[in-house]
């Protein structure tokens, strides 16, 4: 069977903590694996490990803002801590293959720029999403002189290296391919039905039933099929996804159709033989009358 893969690798100038962020990335990023492999760069080898890595990080940004304080290395008005790439790999890809790929990404860096290679199997939403997080910094120890030759092409040259390490593992490179991220939660879901199908369409349980709801159902037919044809845990993951995609969706339609039904409570004639608090709020009024914007 033919492998594929997509070409994606997003680069994301950061502006918080990156001792924060790499101890959460080392941590799993939240999902129910937490053993994370890493590979690293421009650190010291007595540091590179899960619990010294976060220290390593914590040290360069605290350099990074004296140099920015004092006027050094770093421009008063920057705000760019350091950098990462997020790269989606194939959910087939081997572990050596994944391993070949992190040490080539690592050889694009100098030995006075730290970078910090973490792997992931899961995504956030729990599903298969092999994918590498590259933290990396494009001055020299993270607080000094911006290696120009380094940042300009940057994206454009790990691309390229993306490509030609997949074409050497016998991958087929497929262009503008789905996302490789099943988004089958309430949240994402809800964000690609309101932009396909647009927000008064979505606000309409007729549509909701009549549209929508055979179009997702007809995507969980796809997945059994699927599963029917290869039997194997992601193709299974897929299809509870979609299944509990369909679920969600006929309970949102059931809310949405009671809400509907409910009548509305017409407003409360202003009497004087109503509430006994309505005198006071009368007298409130004209006490404080509402003050006009000019």
């Amino acid at each position: 069977m033919t492998r594929t893969a997509c070409i994606y690798a997003r680069i994301q100038s950061q502006k918080t903590s990156s001792s924060r962020h790499i101890k959460y990335l080392l941590d799993g990023h939240g999902t129910d694996k937490p053993e994370a492999l890493f590979w690293t760069k421009g650190i010291p080898k007595a540091k590179a490990t899960a619990d010294g890595l976060p220290s390593v990080w914590a040290a360069i940004d605290r350099q990074w803002r004296r140099e920015k304080a004092s006027g050094g290395t770093v421009a008063a008005h920057s705000r760019v801590t350091y950098m990462q790439s997020l790269i989606t790999m194939p959910n087939d890809i081997t572990a050596s293959e994944r391993h070949s790929l992190a040490k080539q990404i690592l050889r694009m860096f100098g030995q006075k720029h730290p970078v910090t290679i973490v792997a992931h199997d899961l995504g956030t939403s729990g599903l298969p999403n092999k994918h590498l997080h590259v933290a990396y910094s494009y001055r020299r120890f993270g607080y000094g002189p911006v290696d120009r030759e380094l940042q300009q092409g940057f994206e454009k040259n790990l691309k390229a290296l993306l490509e030609r390490q997949y074409r050497k593992y016998g991958f087929k490179i497929v262009k503008n391919m789905e996302s490789l991220q099943v988004k089958h939660k309430p949240q994402p879901l809800m964000r690609v039905l309101l932009k396909k199908h647009g927000r008064e369409r979505m606000r309409n349980p007729t549509y909701l039933t009549r549209v929508v709801l055979p179009q997702l159902k007809a995507e969980v037919e796809k997945c059994r099929r699927v599963y029917a044809e290869e039997v194997s845990d992601t193709n299974a993951v897929y299809l509870r996804a979609a299944e509990s995609s369909v679920a969600w969706l006929i309970k949102e339609i059931h809310k949405a159709q009671c809400l509907k039904q409910t009548p509305r409570v017409p407003n409360r004639p202003h009497t004087s033989a109503g509430s006994p608090f309505d005198d006071l709020y009368r007298s409130l009024t004209r006490i404080a009358p509402r003050r006009q914007i000019r």
